[in-house]
């Protein structure tokens, strides 16, 4: 998901960025949408990429929490 997400933003940016060097032309009203569309994704980009890597993080955290408690059992 942070993938696409990420993809999708830059994208947009990208093509933005490109239709103002008139590399090629974007409706205004359409121009608009895109401003309006990025904002609105720049605004939870951090969200989604914290979600993502926290959500990795925190199994991780898990698996070797129970790998650890499965060692001492173990011992026992």
């Amino acid at each position: 998901m942070p993938l696409s997400y990420n993809v999708g933003f830059f994208g947009i940016l990208a093509a933005l960025i490109a239709s103002m060097g008139q590399a090629f032309t974007i409706q205004p009203a359409f121009k608009d949408t895109l401003i309006l569309l990025l904002g609105v994704m720049a605004s939870e980009l951090k969200n989604v990429n914290a979600f993502w890597v926290g959500l990795s993080y925190g199994s991780k955290q898990k698996a070797d929490t129970l790998a650890q408690a499965m060692a001492e059992i173990g011992r026992r």
